[in-house]
């Protein structure tokens, strides 16, 4: 796997992990680029667009746009890869806790 190709694992499961911490699992692309800059590795705002593209594409999360922005809203199935129940191809697998 390339470092691009981790980078983006990574990136994914943390949208994910940032919606899922929301009480209505929703977030701005703006809010997501700053839980991957915080939690990963400073990324542009047009490769968070393409992660919440993807992630799209999985059925893990819905995506609304409200004038230049971008909302996504988790799914059933991006919890249940947070919530290590069911994976997604392209995501990284959440790591033990504790």
């Amino acid at each position: 796997m390339s470092y691009g190709d981790f980078l983006a694992e990574q990136g994914r499961l943390t949208i994910l992990q940032a919606l899922g911490a929301e009480f209505n699992g929703h977030l701005r692309d703006d809010l997501l680029q700053k839980a991957v800059d915080v939690r990963l590795v400073a990324r542009s705002i047009d490769w968070i667009r393409t992660q919440l593209t993807v992630l799209d594409e999985l059925g893990a999360v819905t995506l609304q746009r409200d004038g230049g922005r971008v909302i996504a809203g988790i799914t059933s199935a991006g919890r249940d890869h947070i919530e290590r129940r069911r994976p997604l191809a392209g995501v990284a697998w959440p790591e033990d806790e504790g």
